[in-house]
């Protein structure tokens, strides 16, 4: 498991200074990968354009064009789970700061204990968090999406399309390389699809109806792939339903 970390300030000095002290505090033979951002814009288009996804981020508040908050904003629209820590030079951003949940803050200039401690806690939390995600490897990126987010995948020749509450995620994979990464939660209902049986409003003998506030699309069921559909989904709900 990588851990994907951002580090977005206008000030590249402090970008670079506290990728000096995560590199020195991260806990020694555990895979980590920093990335430094100028500008909120980079951030967010990182996410957004080319579907990057953090396990932490460290975010300045008061940055030019689009400062932190805005930027956190639209991070948290794409991504309510990633642990956000606040980078700031006045304690009563703190409060401002509260609409997009921050984790925690560090006041400036950042101190090296504080950054200890602050990954110690961190780390301890990510370890039982990186079960909750769908982690994939693809050419220049990592994607990582919440397994509760998604609604259904897709599958077109080589490329799948993650359907998730949030958005559609592309992703040049094909559906036999990633069900295996998946849970008994997730079905698949024909050659092109793949449906989380959580989301499910209801059945026919030919379609799936994902819940409408998210979807509303039916999925289809292939008559080859109909009978092995029903049974796993009668195991999943005989498994799950209340004693």
């Amino acid at each position: 498991m990588v851990t994907r970390i951002a580090i977005c300030d206008d000030e590249k000095l402090v970008c670079m200074n506290l990728e000096k002290l995560l590199r020195a505090s991260l806990p020694p033979g555990e895979k980590y990968i920093i990335e430094l951002f100028n500008t909120g814009e980079q951030l967010v288009y990182a996410y957004a354009e080319k579907n990057r996804a953090y396990d932490l981020i460290f975010l300045d508040i008061q940055m030019p064009v689009m400062d932190g908050l805005e930027a956190g904003k639209r991070i948290r629209e794409i991504d309510k789970d990633v642990t956000i820590v606040i980078l700031t030079n006045y304690v009563q951003y703190s409060l401002q700061a509260y609409a997009i949940h921050p984790y925690h803050y560090l006041l400036k200039p950042i101190q090296e204990q504080p950054v200890i401690n602050l990954v110690r806690q961190i780390s301890a939390g990510q370890k039982h968090k990186s079960s909750e995600y769908l982690n994939l490897s693809v050419p220049g990126n990592f994607i990582r999406i919440a397994y509760s987010s998604i609604l259904f995948i897709e599958s077109n020749k080589q490329k799948a399309h993650i359907h998730t509450v949030q958005r559609t995620v592309p992703v040049y994979k094909k559906l036999s390389e990633i069900m295996p990464l998946l849970d008994e939660r997730y079905i698949q209902s024909h050659k092109s699809f793949i449906v989380n049986i959580d989301y499910m409003d209801s059945i026919n003998p030919h379609f799936v109806s994902i819940n409408l506030l998210y979807c509303d699309r039916p999925i289809p069921i292939s008559k080859g792939m109909k009978k092995n559909f029903i049974i796993k989904l009668r195991e999943y709900i005989d498994f799950y339903q209340p004693m």
